[in-house]
């Protein structure tokens, strides 16, 4: 019985290193690890599988075509203004040149013009515009937000985006497996059954059980047409329409 024990702890172990090596991780978890696998030798594994692999963003959703295709817009304007002397910028100020020229290099922030910016501090007048766009919607409507709950701004977005499918419009909606873990499963078949593609970020594991409480999508953006964008702090929710007693609300541009 000791021989099994220790042969099965030594294919632990080295399953352990050769995974976090090929990780790059670093070699304190490597010890962490393999304490865990011997204090544990039976579960250990299962410890492992479930709790001690890298989720980081950059090794869970690295898609090379689709990051290429972001980078090279930012790649061809910083040519661009490489080669002739900060002309594209020509127009702004010197601070704000310098900030545009950061928010590339950095982040890949492409410089456009023409744009307009209007800012929501209320919830209510938030959803509206979002109905008025949507309703006004052509090719596409892209949603993704962190909460969706089964309450009055959700009934008032859906009729809405069941009718825009059924004019041929393009419907996505992609909701964080904890924020979205309450809405019940017929309301996303309500959707799915329209034609609108829905999908889950991590979603539970059993029910609403979610093991994965980091890593968690939060964002809250809504894109109509390429034209449109939501961005900012509202989900979807009655505390975010004040609806609730002693909610706030946070600024939205678009």
């Amino acid at each position: 019985m000791d021989a099994f024990i220790y042969q099965y702890f030594l294919r632990q172990s080295h399953f352990v290193c050769v995974h976090r090596v090929f990780q790059r991780r670093d070699p304190k978890a490597v010890w962490t690890w393999l304490l865990a696998l011997y204090f544990f030798p039976v579960f250990g594994i299962f410890l492992y599988l479930l709790f001690g692999q890298d989720m980081r963003k950059s090794r869970m959703f690295r898609i090379k075509e689709v990051e290429d295709s972001l980078e090279y817009p930012a790649k061809r304007q910083e040519i661009f203004m490489e080669g002739r002397d900060d002309a594209v910028l020509s127009g702004l100020s010197g601070k704000y040149r310098e900030l545009a020229r950061y928010n590339l290099e950095l982040s890949g922030a492409v410089l456009t013009a023409n744009n307009r910016v209007d800012v929501f501090t209320d919830g209510r007048d938030k959803f509206a515009d979002l109905a008025r766009e949507i309703g006004a919607a052509r090719q596409y409507i892209h949603i993704q937000y962190y909460i969706i709950k089964n309450d009055q701004v959700f009934d008032g977005l859906m009729p809405l985006l069941i009718k825009k499918r059924r004019e041929g419009v393009e419907v996505r909606i992609l909701c964080d497996g904890m924020g979205g873990r309450f809405m019940p499963a017929r309301r996303w078949r309500e959707l799915t059954e329209a034609g609108i593609a829905v999908a889950m970020f991590f979603p539970p594991f059993l029910g609403r059980l979610n093991f994965r409480v980091n890593y968690r999508n939060h964002r809250k953006i809504v894109v109509i047409d390429g034209a449109v964008g939501y961005v900012g702090g509202f989900n979807v929710g009655r505390e975010y329409i004040s609806a609730i007693p002693g909610s706030g609300t946070g600024g939205t541009p678009t």
